[in-house]
């Protein structure tokens, strides 16, 4: 039985050789999450791979092995589950960073700094049919100096004729007066739905902020070829190179769907990707989704290299950022307004359980925006009127704030899985209580004490591509065990979490909120071969200020080294 060497301090070029055309090998070394425990610290472990599954794991010496199997001992680094990330916009990413304007706020911090690299690149509008598309942040009126959101105003001082959109996120865009009066056409007197919304200011003359609106502009897309190359190298440079090995990918049109299972299909995605269809950006209500979806391979089929449409995307509410989260309190009065402010709700309570009750009978997930606790108590209601369940109902954000115990009760009282996000941390907890006031100083992404009441959560990024940093789950890991936002203020310290902890979120509990507990996640025996070699092993120190992905594998190939 051959048996190998290698230091994480050193080249990966000498692993990719050891494991070329390798089908059965095993791998020792300081490892994390062998039994699936989040409470376990690193220790000796092994994992025995053959044919792309883990055929057998533990701690301590290997049993079991076949005298011709390759035995690879990793020295330096620590060997972890794949990733999972089980809400992500891989589609809306793609789209973002092609053929658009970098106006992130870290570079510029100023609505006149923002103007000014508008203008320098308004030439670039004639790759995108004369429209010209800025890309800024979540929560940009709290992190510009400005303190404030771009207006029609600014935005006029690059081009009144040119009709120019500046996407603060997924739920913000700002427009000057050229592109509002060709959203005024589109939208003639059609009564807008939902969260949607065109903010008016003093007189009722429109600011330029819109919201959930952007899907509406007649902004041409990129080329489907740019769109599936952009698609793709998202999907190696900010997926694969950051150790994710499963998503959950909830794409905003139907020929973005069809594109990433024709990539799948191609082996230009490897992350095993399940499908969420969008409602109301890829189709105008669940109805046609599900029209859609007739004749299509769908439901509850996986597998671990299976890219597979598995539900529907809802939005029960809209964001914080938008004050359209339905909230259990007002929000903070501010400029125009005058009246108490809770949100909006787009579904009433019997229509969203004749959705679920539809979605349940065609063996689909529903995934539902619920950013606000009164969302997330409208969705919880609904889904106890659903009764033997098969398929899985996510509150997308659930339990990102808390501000009611009954909010944590309901969940369970409910059987519905919340996936809040550890990113959120960053950039929306340090600015939560500027719009909903000192109650929003405490119960902003309580994991510790989720772990500490019995009712750990998985986590996802929600990345859309207006914060690059979190695509990887190694930075989102660090928010969990550090609590620091954006702005540097400590986000409720006393939440923290461990190491082991954090890993458990972002592999084993995040694979459990895609229903893929056991299948993905952890390093057991018949679960995907999808593991990852880090630099160092950061559980002894809780520390990952010095950590880097350093290989990664699908279904026990090697798929990823630090050499890329």
């Amino acid at each position: 039985m051959p048996t190998y060497t290698v230091d994480t301090a050193g080249s990966t070029a000498e692993l990719s050789s050891i494991l070329n055309g390798v089908r059965e090998y095993t791998l020792t070394g300081m490892a994390h999450l062998m039994d699936g425990s989040p409470q376990r610290p690193s220790a000796e472990a092994y994992i025995r791979v053959k044919d792309g599954r883990i055929a057998e794991s533990g701690y301590g010496t290997p049993r079991g092995s076949d005298s011709t199997s390759t035995t690879v001992e990793i020295r330096g680094g620590a060997i972890v589950p794949g990733f999972v990330d089980p809400h992500i916009h891989l589609g809306l990413a793609a789209q973002s960073t092609s053929g658009t304007v970098d106006c992130n706020v870290d570079d510029h911090p100023s609505i006149d700094a923002i103007v000014g690299e508008l203008v320098d690149n308004l030439p670039t509008a004639d790759a995108r049919e004369g429209w010209l598309i800025g890309r800024a942040n979540l929560f940009t009126d709290q992190r510009l100096v400005d303190r404030r959101l771009p207006d029609r105003r600014d935005l006029d001082k690059v081009s009144t004729t040119i009709p120019i959109a500046l996407r603060c996120g997924a739920h913000v865009t700002i427009l000057n007066s050229a592109a509002l009066e060709r959203l005024s056409e589109r939208l003639g007197d059609e009564e807008l739905r939902g969260d949607a919304s065109v903010e008016l200011g003093e007189g009722g003359t429109p600011t330029g902020e819109i919201h959930e609106l952007f899907h509406r502009l007649d902004v041409p897309s990129p080329s489907q070829d740019e769109l599936e190359d952009e698609l793709a190298r998202l999907s190696r440079d900010l997926l694969l190179a950051n150790g994710v090995t499963t998503l959950g990918e909830i794409s905003d049109s139907r020929d973005m769907l069809e594109s990433v299972l024709r990539l799948h299909a191609r082996g230009d995605i490897q992350q095993t990707a399940h499908l969420y269809l969008t409602v109301p950006w890829a189709f105008s209500d669940t109805t046609e989704a599900l029209e859609w979806l007739d004749g299509r391979p769908c439901g509850l089929t996986t597998g671990p290299e299976a890219a597979t449409v598995r539900g529907i995307k809802l939005f029960i509410d809209g964001g914080f950022s938008a004050k359209g989260a339905a909230t259990l309190m007002p929000y903070t009065l501010r400029g125009s307004d005058t009246q108490p402010n809770y949100g909006r709700l787009a579904y009433g309570f019997d229509d969203l359980v004749a959705i679920l009750h539809e979605a349940e009978g065609r063996g689909l997930d529903v995934l539902a925006h619920a950013n606000g606790e009164r969302a997330q108590w409208l969705l919880c209601s609904a889904a106890m009127g659903v009764e033997s369940r098969r398929t899985m109902i996510r509150a997308e954000h659930g339990l990102n704030w808390v501000s009611q115990a009954a909010t944590v009760q309901i969940f369970k009282d409910a059987a519905v899985t919340p996936v809040p996000q550890a990113s959120f941390i960053w950039h929306l907890a340090p600015f939560l209580p500027n719009y909903l006031g000192a109650a929003a100083e405490r119960g902003r992404m309580s994991f510790r004490r989720y772990f500490d009441e019995g009712m750990p959560v998985g986590v996802a990024s929600d990345a859309t591509g207006s914060e690059m940093k979190i695509f990887a789950p190694l930075f989102n890991m660090a928010l969990t065990m550090d609590r620091h936002g954006c702005n540097g203020d400590p986000v409720e310290p006393d939440q923290a979490v461990t190491f082991a902890e954090a890993l458990w979120m972002h592999t084993k509990g995040a694979a459990a909120a895609m229903g893929l507990d056991g299948a993905a996640g952890a390093l057991t025996k018949d679960s995907a071969a999808d593991w990852v070699i880090l630099s160092n092993d950061p559980g002894s120190s809780n520390d990952l200020s010095r950590t880097a992905v350093w290989a990664v594998a699908r279904s026990g190939a090697l798929a990823w080294t630090a050499a890329q």
